[in-house]
């Protein structure tokens, strides 16, 4: 960007890393509306379980995650295979988080699915952006 290269070194890492945060928030809303609606559609529709339905609608948001932050919110030049496959770790790492906190709810606490989920997508964004601006799409 050619503002950056006109701006002393702090205050361009300071203007970068909140582009960097505000693309991600759209990006991650993106996703997780998609997120969103497929769990509540597998979930009521189809009748699959809470579990399963986080499950699969996770995997399916995850290409938007991946391409949105690769191409847009880090502009990321990373070989696309170490990428993906950090970007796949995070991911899993979030699934894992995700599932435990719906998991969690659900059964012990006995809150509605709806309810856990929104939990789920309001905790696990905090943790993958960390993850994703540091470790995945770091620029060298």
């Amino acid at each position: 960007m050619k503002i950056l290269s006109r701006m002393p070194p702090l205050l361009s890492a300071f203007y970068t890393a909140r582009l960097d945060l505000c693309r991600f928030i759209i990006v991650g809303g993106v996703a997780t509306i998609v997120h969103f609606i497929a769990a509540l559609t597998l979930h009521h529709a189809i009748g699959f379980s809470p579990l399963w339905s986080n499950f699969i609608a996770f995997c399916t948001a995850f290409s938007v995650t991946y391409l949105g932050n690769y191409f847009w919110a880090f502009e990321s030049r990373a070989n696309h295979i170490s990428a993906s496959l950090k970007s796949l770790c995070v991911s899993i790492t979030g699934l894992c988080v995700s599932q435990f906190i719906v998991w969690s709810l659900t059964e012990i606490v006995q809150l509605p699915f709806h309810l856990t989920l929104f939990a789920a997508i309001m905790i696990v964004p905090f943790i993958t952006f960390s993850l994703n601006r540091y470790w995945v799409f770091k620029q060298a």
